[in-house]
């Protein structure tokens, strides 16, 4: 098959969506598709014109069989669509997160959303609560489902940065937390980098424990400088480390001895899975479902996620041996199989 997938490829951040295109593209060239890129990390949308030449310019893709979309932006979606329908190509689309309401969005968004959600050929929902709000939203029946997004790293020779490799080898035990920016959510940090802070504080009775957190872009400079104030505020700057260099997360998961995910709103959690694949014990909020093996807390609760924290810590060895015995699936073979269901029987021939 040829396949062509638009989406954020990393190159300006390390985010989850990322890291999920990079693995899928080469999982689906290893298995001998050929895959065409189309990055939207390409698209600076310095202002609305730019945005609109740059769909134009990328719509006159090569000749391919199936187009997979992995973006959040309406406009992107119905106009790649729309050229997809015009050049018998057929589409599928990746909704990683569905925060927003479809009647409180502008008209031409709205009809742009309804356009795309009529005239994609297949939705593939990361999450139960993202495939129910488009059913909901949009009335479509039959032509979506729910494949979580996990693809396991490939395991290799990889350093991190000296300020990180040193900052690791100074605790005994290191809690590591991930976030692909520093939006708000609600009026608070969407990843839930506050919290942590917070969870340092009450953690520091325990001279062992280290908090690192890696930002993979800043989008919010003023949330991310009111971060380093109250780790100066509590006197936490030995103990809690902000990357927001642009590394890959997994090598310091590897490192760590626990990971906390305390997101105030998602759809799966990628770094979730990764943690316990790796054999490392994970804590995340109940915002959605987590993967199997996951310790999950009260969103928003500090005292719910201390509890939980030192609960794991205090059995650290049980929290092992669990989520060593875990084996959780790959995304991988499920979106080969709606590519070609989509082409049926011919998914394997030339168009």
């Amino acid at each position: 098959m040829r396949i062509a997938i638009l989406g954020p490829y990393p190159r300006d951040g390390l985010g989850g969506i990322a890291v999920y295109l990079d693995r899928l593209t080469d999982y689906l060239e290893k298995r001998g598709h050929e895959v065409f890129k189309i990055d939207t990390n390409k698209n600076k949308r310095k202002n609305k014109l730019g945005h609109l030449l740059w769909i134009i310019e990328n719509i006159l893709f090569p000749r391919v069989d199936v187009l997979h979309l992995n973006t959040l932006d309406w406009l992107e979606m119905a106009v790649f669509v729309w050229a997809c329908r015009m050049r018998r190509i057929k589409t599928v689309a990746t909704i990683h997160s569905f925060r927003e309401e479809i009647s409180e969005l502008p008209p031409y968004k709205r009809a742009c959303a309804g356009y795309f959600a009529n005239s994609v050929d297949y939705i593939i929902a990361v999450g139960q609560k993202e495939n129910e709000k488009l059913k909901e939203s949009f009335k479509i029946k039959n032509k979506s489902e729910v494949i979580k997004p996990f693809i396991k790293p490939q395991i290799r020779d990889t350093a991190l940065p000296i300020q990180v490799e040193e900052f690791i080898k100074k605790y005994k035990t290191v809690i590591s937390a991930n976030g692909s920016n520093n939006n708000r959510y609600k009026g608070r940090d969407i990843y839930g980098l506050d919290m942590l802070i917070e969870l340092g504080d009450l953690l520091r009775w325990r001279d062992d424990i280290g908090i690192i957190y890696c930002q993979s872009k800043t989008t919010d400079r003023e949330n991310l400088a009111a971060a380093y104030q109250r780790v100066d505020e509590l006197n936490l700057g030995d103990r809690i480390h902000i990357v927001t260099d642009k590394i890959e997360f997994w090598p310091v998961l590897m490192r760590s001895s626990l990971f906390i995910r305390p997101t105030r709103t998602d759809s799966y959690g990628i770094s979730v899975a990764e943690a316990i694949t790796l054999g490392v014990p994970a804590i995340a909020s109940d915002v959605c479902r987590r993967p199997e093996g996951t310790v999950t807390f009260r969103c928003g609760d500090i005292e719910d996620l201390y509890s939980k924290v030192t609960g794991v810590l205090d059995n650290y060895d049980y929290y092992c041996s669990l989520v060593s015995r875990i084996e959780l699936d790959e995304c991988t073979p499920d979106i080969e199989r709606v590519y070609k269901a989509l082409l049926g029987s011919n998914a394997t021939e030339a168009i």
